[in-house]
């Protein structure tokens, strides 16, 4: 009775395993995926209430957005297209690659963000800080 309870019990974990890390990979396909980087954009301006004079520093925001997204996926699609034929050496490398890339992309977004947020009026900017703050307990 105890093996068939643990040959089940490790079946199941198996199977939620392996459930997790295609859900994962998908997840992350789906991160960089443009159409949700455009969602994440307009979501994003309507909630920092983006006034008009403000659109020129917003588009230059949203372009650098996307291109980040864009170098994400292909930093991702890069690894995960030799993932099955890596050695730990290389996956290693490339997750490294990986997280310098991100690295990158968000220096260019704060740096980008900054120049928006300094023409923004005080309450503006308590938005935005709550945007931010809210984002940032997630991770």
């Amino acid at each position: 009775m105890t093996s068939k309870v643990f040959l089940t019990l490790s079946t199941i974990l198996a199977s939620a395993a392996l459930a997790f890390a295609a859900s994962a990979q998908t997840s992350q396909q789906d991160r960089y995926d443009p159409a949700r980087t455009e969602a994440r954009i307009s979501k994003l301006h309507q909630q920092l209430q983006i006034s008009p004079a403000e659109e020129p520093l917003w588009n230059n925001l949203a372009n650098v957005i996307k291109a980040n997204a864009q170098a994400m996926r292909q930093a991702y699609d890069h690894r995960h297209a030799r993932l099955a034929s890596l050695d730990a050496s290389e996956n290693l490398r490339l997750y490294a690659e990986s997280a310098e890339t991100h690295a990158r992309n968000m220096r260019r977004f704060a740096t980008t963000f900054d120049k928006l947020y300094r023409v923004m009026p005080p309450a503006q900017k308590k938005v935005a800080d709550e945007v931010f703050r809210t984002r940032a307990k997630r991770f």
